[in-house]
């Protein structure tokens, strides 16, 4: 009885196994393909353990280069992407190795801005990319791309990408690579090619936050941004990164553009360049926007950077690209060959432009900034025919607020400025179209010149360094023998060797061989004083000068006093109605201060008085003008 009762109960146990092994067989043959993975929050890294996500990969274990996960084909893609967004990891620290794919068949990006890849994902080597055929239209994301977002420290390398990407989300930002590259993560060696299209957009990333690294890279692509757009990144922006994370400036080096560029606001923000739309507080380094490439926007528009601000550097830049206005605009402003906009003691140095820029119609236009406004310029130089209307130049159209246009003894081109510079209105210099706010040209090496060759052509005032010249400014240094003409319709056209019109700027150590013409007044020096008391020292004309009123030093002085100290003229190198061989013509109640100043080697004195015949062209009577002699100690 005992073993009959022992045997019942071990015959319902062993059926209670039974049904617990058919009901896990019935469960094991319901799992997906892939089965769960504990979570691992979002930017921690991996366990490091051999083989973790070999239920998702079918080769590799992603703890070295050497090892990498196989990224063949979309089935591999797609875990990755699917694990991220359910949170489970990042991918922090893991190695993917692509490999040739084709992914068009309306493809998702892997990650996004708040759950973004953090892992390596390279191709084969520098010499053999892996090439990635990629379609992205996106209408809900904000960050798209082959990656939506690329978070700290992700790296991605030797890839080739072609195709298009497109968001319609109002904030969209896209890029081949990636929509947005997160603090210190970084891009190399990668060219992309196809088209970009969203609101910031960029050939490789659609934005980059700090520390953020794009280097030895190349855009082909076709780039629109509705507000901004670059070839390599829409906007670069060294004050975004995530809280608590440290980061250095974001740097763009050594990268190309080759594809065509284009903003289609019409209004707002307009940011347009050859590498980025928009750097802030960023580094862009030995970039250059190439020959082939096409830029096209109508505010704030740049061959390397539409807009350069909060203490940004650009170095060893160059422009080769066309530079064009949107269809339609008719006010277009603020373009540079290098940038459109520089401000907040942002710096461009050691960069070039080569292009010639032809818009007849844009105002603040320059060869290598549109507008500086507390930017500094060093070392830069243009070699591009600038065509504009007003405030034209050829480094910059206007130098404001402290701004500053430089050369060092590290200056090796032959001018700053050796190319055709045109305006059809006023304010067009060879180096400055217009400057106020205590800005200032001088080269720091007072042994060399800035200097301007090419020929100045404006309507209104025009001169070889700067067009027109307001009270605290200062311009020292300069030479030019470019030809300068002022003629046109405006009431008062004056052309100067150095500066147009000179309203209580300070103009010292300058000279003037070029050919100086005005239909009213100009001046081997400068063309015209008058609004604030002016100062002319340390200076030489020996060009010839013709106008109406054609002083070989000043064309014009009306109604504020004037000092001249250590200046130099040649008599016979001007003609005109009116002419004199140091003033063309006087008007008003002035004082004039002559020290050490000289006609033809002669000292003007009491004993050989500006007012000799021949020295002055015109000066109405009767008036107050007194003339004061001295000679420096």
């Amino acid at each position: 009885m005992l073993i009959a009762i022992i045997a019942g109960g071990f015959m319902r146990k062993l059926k209670l196994i039974s049904i617990i092994f058919a009901v896990i067989s019935i469960l094991t043959a319901c799992q997906p393909e892939y089965f769960p993975l504990p979570n691992i929050p979002s930017g921690q890294p991996s366990t490091g353990n051999k083989g973790e996500w070999d239920a998702y990969f079918e080769e590799g274990d992603g703890l070295s280069a050497e090892t990498a996960y196989v990224i063949s084909d979309i089935d591999a893609i797609t875990s990755m992407r699917e694990l991220i967004a359910s949170g489970s990891t990042d991918f922090k620290g893991i190695y993917f190795k692509a490999t040739d794919l084709d992914l068009t068949d309306n493809f998702t990006p892997i990650g996004t801005g708040e759950l973004p890849f953090n892992g390596i994902f390279e191709g084969p080597s520098n010499e053999d990319r892996a090439e990635i055929q990629l379609a992205v239209n996106e209408t809900n994301q904000e960050y798209v791309g082959l990656f939506g977002g690329l978070g700290n420290n992700a790296e991605v390398r030797y890839i080739n990408i072609s195709g298009s990407v497109e968001n319609d989300t109002p904030d969209g930002r896209a890029g081949m690579i990636a929509g947005i590259l997160g603090n210190n993560a970084i891009i190399e060696h990668c060219s992309v090619s196809g088209s970009v299209e969203a609101t910031m957009a960029g050939g490789l990333v659609g934005k980059v936050n700090a520390g953020g690294i794009i280097k030895d890279s190349a855009n082909y692509a076709d780039v629109t941004g509705i507000q901004h757009a670059g070839g390599i990144t829409g906007a670069i922006n060294g004050n975004s990164k995530e809280p608590g994370e440290e980061a250095e400036i974001p740097v763009i080096s050594n990268c190309h553009n080759y594809g065509n560029v284009s903003s289609t606001s019409s209004s707002g923000t307009r940011r347009t360049g050859g590498i980025a739309g928009e750097a802030t507080n960023a580094k862009l380094s030995h970039c250059y926007n190439e020959e082939e490439a096409t830029i096209t926007g109508s505010y704030e528009l740049g061959g390397i950077s539409g807009q350069t601000t909060s203490g940004s550097i650009i170095e060893y830049c160059e422009n080769r690209g066309t530079i064009v206005t949107t269809e339609g605009i008719t006010n277009p402003s603020s373009i540079g060959g290098i940038t459109g906009g520089l401000g907040a003691k942002a710096v461009i140095t050691d960069s070039a432009n080569y292009a010639t820029i032809n818009i007849p119609a844009a105002t603040l236009l320059g060869g290598i900034a549109g507008k500086a406004n507390t930017g500094n310029i060093v070392d830069s130089y243009n070699e591009g025919n600038i065509t504009g209307a007003s405030s034209v130049g050829g480094i910059a159209g206007e130098l404001s607020s402290s701004s500053t246009y430089q050369i060092t003894e590290d200056f090796t081109a032959s001018a700053s400025n050796n190319a055709i510079i045109t305006g059809s209105a006023s304010n067009v210099g060879g180096i400055v179209g217009s400057m106020s706010g205590n800005s200032s040209i001088e080269a720091v090496e007072t042994s060399k010149k800035i200097t301007n060759s090419g020929e100045v052509n404006g309507n209104g005032n025009t001169g070889g360094i700067v067009g027109y010249a307001q009270s605290g400014c200062t311009i020292s240094d300069t030479s030019n023998t470019g030809s300068i003409t002022a003629t046109g319709t405006a009431t008062n056209d004056r052309a100067g060797g150095i500066i147009g019109y000179q309203m209580g700027a300070t103009l010292s150590d300058s000279t003037n061989t070029g050919a100086i013409t005005a239909d009213d007044y100009a001046g081997g020096v400068v063309g015209f004083v008058a609004g604030a008391e002016g100062e002319i020292r340390d200076s030489e004309n020996t060009g010839t000068v013709s106008g109406s009123y054609a002083g070989g030093i000043l064309g014009g002085l009306r109604q504020v006093n004037c000092n001249f100290i250590a200046v130099e003229s040649a008599s016979g190198k001007t003609e005109g109605t009116n002419h004199g061989s140091f003033i063309g013509s006087i008007v008003g109640t002035v004082n004039i201060g002559l020290t050490s100043c000289y006609i033809d080697g002669t000292l003007l004195s009491n004993d050989n008085p500006i007012t000799t015949d021949g020295y002055i062209g015109y000066y109405r009577e009767p008036q107050e003008f007194n003339p004061t002699y001295g000679v420096l100690e």
